[in-house]
């Protein structure tokens, strides 16, 4: 008997999801508007009431020793590698930023500089890039160039390496770089798409009332001997009645007729 009550759960499983699913397919229209809305809103957030951010970056190339020739060896470019997290932490320090606060007259403190500034070690290079986010794309690549320079000498003059070079200047963003509009679109209509689904889902699953003779056979275990249409299907049924009928119309008396 035990495989027969599985084979019997399974089934009920099976029809359970395909409900579901017709549900769903029943209010797509629904789950549609509401991903279209809830991305149209989120792109207006995003173009009203977010702040454009633009980021420049600027580049150090580390040399940790030099053969004869000026070529880097790969214990070079290891050493260099196995220091990055002194670099990053050097260069966000607050030494640096306070040089940078300095030098380019700004008005804030040095942890909300060091919080604009990233620094970020591409693999198996003694490359370190600068990375400054601002909301002005002016003020980012002037600061990211400052802080550039102290850094390359504050890593020379600490860790004792023989030379930081700034081989590469950051630019002025001509994007960007956040908020991102696609992005946020998608996310818009995706939280739209679920949380339609989620309303339907739950207005579905809490309803237990019996609607139709299937209800009746499934949950009670009865089948249904008659059935009385609603008022409106008696109201229409009626109707269909008087226009299938022919109207027959009554003949005028005659006049001087028998009394």
């Amino acid at each position: 008997m035990e495989p027969m009550e599985k084979v019997t759960n399974n089934e009920e499983i099976e029809i359970d999801l395909k409900e579901v699913f017709y549900e769903l397919w029943d209010k797509a229209v629904i789950i549609v508007l509401s991903a279209v809305v809830c991305a149209l809103a989120m792109a207006l957030v995003t173009v009203t009431l977010m702040t454009s951010k633009y980021q420049s970056t600027a580049s150090l190339y580390v040399m940790n020793r030099q053969n004869s020739e000026g070529a880097a060896t790969s214990s070079d470019i290891s050493a260099a590698t196995s220091l990055t997290n002194d670099f990053k932490s050097m260069i966000t320090s607050n030494t640096v930023m306070e040089q940078a606060i300095e030098r380019l007259g700004l008005t804030i403190k040095a942890k909300d500089l060091s919080r604009m500034v990233s620094v970020s070690n591409p693999t198996n290079t003694r490359i370190l890039d600068i990375t400054v986010t601002s909301e002005d794309p002016y003020e980012a690549k002037q600061i990211v160039d400052v802080i550039a320079e102290i850094s390359a000498n504050q890593i020379v003059d600490i860790m004792g390496l023989e030379k930081v070079n700034v081989y590469q200047e950051g630019e002025v963003p001509t994007r960007a770089s956040s908020p991102n509009l696609k992005k946020n679109l998608l996310i818009g209509a995706a939280a739209g798409f679920l949380l339609a689904c989620v309303v339907i889902l739950a207005i579905f699953f809490l309803d237990d009332s019996v609607k139709t003779e299937e209800d009746v056979e499934k949950y009670l275990g009865k089948s249904v001997l008659a059935m009385i249409p609603e008022e409106g299907d008696k109201k229409k049924e009626i109707r269909s009645k008087r226009k299938k009928s022919p109207v027959k119309k009554k003949r005028p008396a005659a006049k001087g007729g028998r009394a």
